[in-house]
Order: C-alpha cells, then sequence, then structure tokens
C-alpha cells in the first residue's frame, strides 16, 4: 500500500392442498429415484446458483485500489467505505488511517478526519503528513476549546514515560540486572570480587531500579492513555453525571482523554484541562 494523498491548504479538504400421492409398493428403488433425480437436478442447480451469486467479500488489496479509484475520482463516499473496510480490522499500517482522514476531510466531516489522523499518528508518532493535515482539520473546528501547555518538568516527564518507550525501559531494566548478577557470580565464582568497586555494583542496582520504575511508569500511561474525538456536533458536557446540567457544548472535532466511565457516560478532560461528563455515543476511541 503506498498510495497516499497529500491535503492542499488551499482546499476545503400456506397454498393449496395437495392432493396425496398414492404409493405404489410394487415399484423398486430404482425406478422411484429415477422419479424424484429432476427435483434434485433442480434443487442442485438453485443452490449452485445461490452460492455463486453472492458476491464475494473484496480482498484488503481489491479494497485498497478501489478506495483509490474513487478518491482520484472525487467520488469520496465510495473511497471512505472501502478505506473503512480496511480500518476495520485495526491495521498496523497508518497509511490506510491517513488516507481515510483525507477523505473524510474532503467530504467536510471534520470530526472524523481528525479521529482518522489522531489513529495514524497513534501508529506512528512521527508521521509529518498526518500531523501537518491534523492541524489543518483542527483548524476548521469553530470555537475550538485551545489546549493549556504543560509546564516543562510535566512534558519532560511525559515524554520520559510515554508509551512507546515502555520496551526501552524493559530492556535497559533486564540488561542492568543480568549485568548485577553477572558481577556477583563473578566474584562468588573467582575470588576477584574486590577489584569490583562497591560504587559500580551499588550504581547499577539504583539503575536497575529507576529502570524499572520508568518502565512501570510508561506501562500505566499506556493503560491509562485512552483518548477519543467528538464525532457529533454540538455535543453538549455536563458537570455531573447524576444531575445532567448542561456545562456547555463541544465542538465536533475535539479531542478529549477519557478520565473514567460510568453507564452510558464518559468523564472526559478538554484540551483546557476542565472536566465534564458527556454520552459515550458522542465520541469515537483513537485505537
Amino acid at each position: 500500500m503506498n498510495h497516499t494523498f497529500l491535503l492542499n491548504r488551499s482546499e476545503t479538504p400456506g397454498g393449496p392442498a395437495v392432493p396425496h400421492t398414492p404409493c405404489f409398493p410394487e415399484h423398486n428403488t430404482a425406478l422411484s429415484f429415477m422419479h424424484r433425480l429432476p427435483r434434485f437436478c433442480w434443487l442442485l442447480a438453485i443452490c449452485l446458483t445461490c452460492l455463486y451469486g453472492l458476491p464475494a467479500a473484496a480482498s484488503p488489496q481489491d479494497a485498497w485500489q478501489k478506495g483509490n479509484t474513487y478518491y482520484q475520482q472525487k467520488e469520496y463516499d465510495s473511497a471512505a467505505r472501502y478505506f473503512e473496510e480496511i480500518a476495520a480490522n485495526k491495521p498496523a499500517d497508518p497509511t490506510i488511517f491517513y488516507n481515510l482522514g483525507n477523505t473524510y476531510y474532503r467530504l467536510n466531516k471534520i470530526g472524523l478526519a481528525v479521529l482518522n489522523y489522531e489513529r495514524a499518528l497513534k501508529r506512528k508518532p512521527d508521521y509529518k503528513e498526518a500531523a501537518d493535515n491534523l492541524l489543518l482539520a483542527q483548524s476548521r473546528i469553530p470555537n475550538r476549546i485551545q489546549s493549556t501547555p504543560d509546564i516543562f518538568f510535566v512534558q519532560w516527564w511525559k515524554s520520559l514515560t510515554a508509551p512507546t518507550h515502555i520496551i526501552l525501559w524493559s530492556v535497559l531494566s533486564l540488561l542492568f540486572f543480568i549485568t548485577w548478577i553477572g558481577l556477583l557470580f563473578y566474584r562468588k565464582m573467582t575470588g576477584k570480587g574486590r577489584g569490583i568497586p562497591p560504587q559500580v555494583m551499588g550504581s547499577l542496582i539504583i539503575l536497575w531500579l529507576l529502570c524499572m520504575f520508568l518502565s512501570l511508569s510508561s506501562a500505566k500511561a499506556s493503560i491509562s492513555n485512552q483518548n477519543g474525538v467528538i464525532i457529533t456536533p454540538n455535543t453538549p458536557i455536563s458537570n455531573n453525571d447524576r444531575t445532567g446540567k448542561w456545562a456547555g457544548m463541544l465542538p465536533e472535532g475535539t479531542t478529549v482523554h477519557i478520565v473514567a466511565t460510568r453507564g452510558d457516560q464518559y468523564e472526559v478532560a478538554l484540551p483546557d484541562s476542565r472536566t465534564g461528563w458527556i454520552a459515550r455515543n458522542s465520541l469515537q476511541l483513537i485505537d
């Protein structure tokens, strides 16, 4: 799959009774079968016609080619249908979500465009084209809620414990632990432990514990890193899930962080750090 589409920033992406047939026991089995044979043939023909007449499900490659063709022909509704067939399987390739985002942008469905750009970036955080088009789509959100920038320390900590760093910290933790165990084994087997400064052994323990802590923090961030995008225009948000008093309206395309779930509602954190409750069917998860 190598077809991607860039957006131009100047564009706004029962019946009558049947008489009883008498039975003739003197007829042999073979003759009886021959009488029924035409009926079997008709039934077989009908079954085969039904089976071969069913439309075969398009393969991902066929759906991809058809989606590309419809997109280039500016038939965006048809292109979106085929791209969605592929995206339903949650592929790891971010390109399908990038193209789907472009398609919805052309259809002026900003919420779905933002959602798919976010899904592309979740699979490939350094996807520059998706990041640029995400900013372009977000610029078209009416009454957009501006995000509150985090202080330097919070930004640094979030970067350090990003979900994408789980494997890094886990591998480093394992390496430091194996090195420490190896040195202990070396000291016991050779009796040359005095040549290893205690500061080295202590540093290995500290580094192992630090990497373990960072690995667990990244895993926790991965579990709690559940975001979604508002896909319905003017979604009401309330301060409390029980009183249901509206505190305002959220524009379509707003990206929110899911804090809690209760029944058919989500508690969400807005880009400006405010929180509130919205209906679950008003957003789709960035998965």
